[in-house]
């Protein structure tokens, strides 16, 4: 797990350099952790082709390595990334094509920054 110093918001680390190769995506979806035959609450913050901001809703800290069910998406593989009081940043395990290809059209198309058509 790698641990950067991030500033108040968890958006980017305190030396001013943004890593994200990927847009995010604000939500306030319900997720579910699943691990070791347990699962967890959380509220989905933000997502993106390569990861999601989680904010959990239970005391108990998850392990490094999850299935992330998140409602009205999908279940994706995950890692955390960083850790900050009940915040999380995770990483999802499958290639951002495919994370893509998984999501619904209208979401992926946000996220690729496609103007929706109507």
């Amino acid at each position: 797990m790698e641990d950067h110093a991030l500033d108040a918001n968890d958006d980017k680390p305190l030396d001013g350099r943004d890593r994200r190769q990927f847009k995010r995506m604000p939500t306030l979806f319900k997720g579910t952790l699943s691990y070791a035959g347990r699962s967890a609450a959380v509220v989905v913050l933000d997502v993106s082709m390569n990861g999601a901001k989680l904010r959990l809703t239970d005391e108990d800290a998850p392990p490094d390595s999850f299935i992330l069910t998140i409602d009205r998406l999908g279940e994706f593989q995950a890692e955390v990334v960083w850790r900050k009081e009940n915040r999380l940043g995770v990483r999802f395990h499958e290639a951002p094509d495919a994370v893509d290809e998984a999501l619904p059209e209208t979401f992926a198309d946000r996220l690729r920054g496609n103007p929706r058509e109507g």
